[in-house]
């Protein structure tokens, strides 16, 4: 039996974000409140927004969540309702939640870059998703 104690998901995280302290947790923490107040000066249509919008805030959530935030902290922390928190962290992460299944789904990937500051970070924000999916509401569903 191994001395070693089994990793934390915050070590899981930083290991999902392949050790990078800018996608890892020390980043994550970091820019919370810049990617629940994500904004743009660039005009575009309220659902694109809202797509944004969405999974940030499922992103977040099933971030806090994994860490060991409990709701209640997490809807004190963003003002979010304790329903809303476990309405985004019992909704299953699937492509079409950032339109990547439309036209426009280059537009989202592209304002979700901005927001999160690379597309690395997007990535690994969706495999966060997907890990916390897998963890805890079984295994994600694939979009068709």
């Amino acid at each position: 039996m191994s001395d070693e104690a089994s990793p934390t998901n915050a070590e899981l995280f930083d290991k999902l974000c392949a050790g990078n302290p800018n996608l890892g947790m020390a980043g994550f923490l970091r820019d919370l409140p810049r990617l629940v107040k994500a904004t743009s000066a660039v005009e575009r249509e309220p659902w694109v927004d809202e797509l944004v919008r969405e999974f940030i805030y499922q992103y977040v959530v099933k971030t806090c969540l994994w860490i060991g935030l409990r709701i209640d902290q997490i809807a004190t922390t963003f003002a979010f309702s304790a329903e809303d928190v476990e309405r985004y962290a019992a909704k299953p992460f699937q492509d079409s939640d950032i339109g990547a299944d439309t036209e426009h789904g280059g537009t989202v990937s592209r304002l979700l870059a901005a927001n999160f500051g690379s597309y690395a970070q997007v990535g690994a924000a969706i495999d966060t998703c997907r890990q916390y999916d897998a963890t805890q509401i079984g295994a994600p569903k694939e979009t068709p």
